[in-house]
């Protein structure tokens, strides 16, 4: 099987001149170059548009970030106040002024010590109805 190159198809289009042939060749490369140049330009854009949605989303969650923190402090700061709070009503706050004893004739009553001293008559008459 030979070849013959003299009447092989190479898929050039045909033309009469060297002139033909160039700008057929530079056409071609010309819209390769707008191609990939509105491929670029579209690259671009998205990139800005990405960068610009990132530049104005990323401080959002800065803030938000921020916030939670500062939230955070402050039922850490709010708890820890209550826990001390706490322990000094604990200590502190047992001492009552008032007197009580336990209520007579209801074992399992507590009663004001200086009312039941000052008329025990009301208190059983009251205990008895």
């Amino acid at each position: 099987m030979a070849i013959d190159l003299a009447h092989s198809s190479n898929n050039l289009p045909s033309s009469d001149t060297a002139f033909e042939s160039i700008g057929y060749y530079l056409a071609m490369a010309l819209t390769l170059v707008v191609l990939i140049g509105l491929l670029c330009l579209c690259g671009f854009v998205l990139f800005y548009i990405v960068s610009s949605l990132v530049t104005f989303i990323i401080p959002i969650f800065g803030l938000l970030f921020v916030f939670m923190a500062c939230i955070y402090k402050l039922l850490l700061w709010v708890s820890s106040f209550a826990w001390i709070l706490n322990l000094v009503l604990l200590f502190v706050g047992n001492q009552s002024t008032v007197k009580m004893m336990k209520a007579p004739g209801k074992p399992t009553e507590r009663i004001v010590r200086a009312v039941f001293e000052a008329n025990p008559q009301e208190y059983f008459a009251n205990l008895r109805r």
